[in-house]
């Protein structure tokens, strides 16, 4: 059994895991030629803008991205095809009707001349308003597809997708308009992807036996929305507002280049992304039908997996790290530390593994969601504190403690709820 679980891992990890990379690295090669044509103050606003759209993106998608992934499987499993497909289409429903109104509210907005931020430009406001709308879809997307273990079909579209068309579009705008809005650019090309992703999920859901959906799974995919919700909220925020204060702080200028290194030592997490989107369905299913000894064996490998791999890419950055910033403008290589102090958080969040994934698809949504909370509020006052103290540096070391200790606070509760539990 546990060679078996390992080749499955392996397998459908690794042809996520080169998914991944194809997106990160067309990714790079986008923000590389992004950064080349703009200037340092349209880079860092278009950093702030893309950070600030994707926070705002997990909060529209209200947590059913990842209700979706925890539900459809054991309902497949448990109920049957047809109630699982039912609840489908009811959460991407609810994530339409929301997105719809946010868009409305972006109209409104952007044609009232009210400024928001520093960003007293309507069009830059309402593409971040159409760039968060299509974010939330795009994940909705991904998670329902990913229940289903069709890790292709939820990943190429816009982990490659988008990236080919965004760079296309970039070529075309420098050479027709001879000027590029990158804010515009992300959001059409985000927003087309995904519009090709909803399509597929409604033809494979679309049977001509539909299922009325019971009131009772309506209910429990409610309650678990809101614990689901809060946690992927409280994630992103994390993860991504260090650009955005540091932004405000520090400047545009500044904040393109904590951006640059920000994104090359979240590289070291690939092979963790893998895993997780492999490991996320098949947790839910063994969690469910009783299979712990499984699920323990899946959380193990996925440790081994993605420690092994972030540690050789550690070792890459030591040497070859300034060489990474200068890609993206060579004053940048001067933030070289500030990539080994990221790199560093990542270590810690590749050795605890799969371990936030677990806690959420076995149900403990709301103890997830109270850590998230509590380790992104001290996490967020630690940040803004130490980027007025000591610049990029303190942001750097913010964002790494904070990265640390949430993870180090779910493996103890995955271990404690979880994997020390008996059958």
């Amino acid at each position: 059994m546990k060679l078996k679980i390992l080749r499955t891992l392996i397998e459908k990890g690794a042809a996520a895991a080169i998914v991944k990379l194809s997106g990160v690295s067309l990714t790079f090669l986008f923000l590389l030629y992004a950064a080349r044509t703009s200037s340092t103050e349209d880079y860092g606003k278009f950093a702030s803008i893309l950070s600030l759209a994707t926070i705002f993106g997990y909060v529209l998608a209200f947590g059913h991205h990842i209700t979706i992934l925890r539900f459809w499987p054991s309902i497949d499993e448990l109920r049957g095809r047809e109630t699982a497909n039912a609840a489908l289409r009811h959460t991407f429903k609810i994530i339409l009707r929301i997105c719809i109104g946010w868009l409305v509210l972006g109209v409104i907005v952007s044609f009232s001349g009210l400024k928001v931020g520093d960003f007293d430009n309507r069009a830059l406001v309402f593409w971040f308003f159409l760039l968060s709308a299509a974010f939330a879809l795009s994940e909705f997307s991904i998670g329902a597809l990913r229940s289903q273990e069709s890790i292709f079909l939820a990943l190429f579209p816009r982990e490659i997708g988008w990236r080919i068309l965004s760079i296309a579009m970039v070529f075309a705008s420098t050479i027709i308009f001879t000027t590029t809005n990158l804010p515009a650019i992300t959001a059409i090309a985000l927003l087309l992807v995904t519009v090709i992703q909803a399509i597929i999920i409604l033809r494979k859901t679309n049977t001509s036996k539909k299922t009325k959906l019971e009131k009772s799974i309506k209910t429990d995919i409610s309650r678990a929305g809101w614990g689901l919700w809060i946690g992927s909220v409280v994630d992103p925020i994390s993860a991504h507002s260090a650009t955005v204060i540091v932004a405000i702080v520090l400047g545009a200028p500044t904040a393109g280049a904590f951006f640059a290194a920000d994104k090359i030592a979240k590289l070291l997490a690939l092979a963790l992304m893998g895993v997780n989107l492999v490991i996320s369905p098949l947790i839910a299913r063994n969690y469910y039908s009783q299979n712990l000894q499984e699920v323990r064996l899946l959380t193990l490998f996925g440790c081994l997996i993605s420690v092994i791999a972030a540690g050789v890419g550690f070792l890459i950055y030591l040497y070859f790290g300034k060489f990474a910033l200068s890609l993206f403008n060579p004053e940048y290589v001067e933030y070289y530390k500030i990539l080994i102090v990221l790199s560093l958080g990542q270590i810690v969040n590749c050795a605890c593994g799969p371990v936030g994934t677990l806690v959420q698809m076995a149900g403990y949504q709301n103890l997830y969601a109270t850590i998230s909370t509590i380790t992104s509020l001290v996490g967020l006052l630690l940040l803004f504190l130490l980027t007025n103290w000591y610049g990029t540096l303190g942001a750097a070391v913010a964002s790494a403690a904070t990265l640390s200790v949430w993870n180090l606070a779910m493996l103890s509760t995955a271990y404690l709820k979880i994997l020390k539990s008996r059958t």
